[in-house]
């Protein structure tokens, strides 16, 4: 069984381990969903592995031929080089043997020609004399009318990746429903958690010891309220039942889910998807009338 080292201790603990027997130190669930993934990702490093072994052997095996058919001609690319670099250390080492280029003579200096001879010339060979063209007249740039409009920004580097969005809440909670004491109400908003927008009609179970204790669904603007009993053991678990997501609910009671990098949102969304989410049962410890948690729910691609 692959295990993954405690942060607190670095003992080799199982996946599903939620305590560690050597430091006591409790693992939230979102060090639990991480481990799953990691491990994931080592299995898959691993059947990976003989795929890459093969192609550097494939790789090893083509330069082989290769040389093995062009031996010749590299031999001889490689003799011709190592003679250029010999004879550039040797030129190096010993200056003198560079051979000096010969000295050109100097020749006098011929002076330019006054006006007065270039047109005599010119007028000998029956050419006109030139004369340099007027100078260009330059128009004033009309001023343009209206506001001036300022320059757009300058677009970000190609391939960078956008800011994360951030999430839309909703105007406030839906109101609570009259209860006695032996209830109290869950509410709160369910989000998507790659876009962080709020949900419409999203449908929940909610269980207790394995059965079915109610069932509940979000509004149009992704607001939710269940009413709930009251228990004096363990607590109760939510599955998600809208079209198109996963069953796993992420409820945001110890991991600000929310606040997580697009790449961390992406990596729990593949654990949600493969069925490696170990959520907190939801409890009424507090004792109060309603509980707040909002919801996050995956799609499925």
């Amino acid at each position: 069984m692959q295990t993954i080292p405690c942060p607190g201790c670095r003992t080799e603990l199982g996946p599903e381990i939620t305590v560690c027997p050597i430091c006591t130190r409790p693992r939230s669930k979102y060090e639990i969903t991480r481990a799953y993934a990691t491990l994931r990702a080592m299995e898959e490093k691993r059947r990976k592995r003989p795929f890459i072994i093969g192609g550097y052997l494939l790789a090893f095996a083509v330069i082989g031929g290769l040389y093995v058919r062009f031996q010749a001609p590299v031999r001889a690319a490689f003799a011709a080089g190592r003679s250029k670099v010999e004879r550039f250390i040797d030129q190096a080492r010993d200056p003198g043997r560079l051979i000096a280029p010969a000295a050109t003579p100097k020749t006098a200096p011929v002076p330019p020609a006054s006006p007065a001879e270039a047109a005599a010339a010119a007028s000998a060979f029956g050419k006109p004399t030139w004369s340099p063209p007027p100078p260009i007249r330059q128009e004033p740039t009309p001023k343009a009318s209206g506001p001036v409009m300022a320059a757009p920004p300058p677009a970000g580097p190609a391939g960078a990746e956008p800011p994360p969005p951030t999430r839309k809440r909703p105007k406030g909670d839906l109101p609570l429903k009259a209860m006695d004491a032996s209830e109290w109400a869950l509410r709160g908003s369910v989000y998507d958690l790659a876009t962080l927008t709020p949900v419409a009609d999203a449908v929940f179970s909610v269980r207790y010891n394995e059965r079915l204790e109610a069932s509940f669904k979000s509004d149009e603007d992704g607001r939710y309220m269940v009413v709930l009993r009251r228990v004096t053991n363990g607590g109760f678990e939510l599955s998600n039942r809208t079209e198109g997501y996963a069953p796993a609910v992420y409820s945001e009671s110890d991991v600000p889910y929310a606040q997580l990098t697009p790449a961390e949102r992406r990596d729990m969304a593949e654990t949600a998807r493969a069925g490696d989410v170990h959520p907190t049962p939801i409890t009424d410890i507090s004792g109060e009338d309603s509980i707040h948690r909002d919801l996050f729910v995956v799609p499925r691609r």
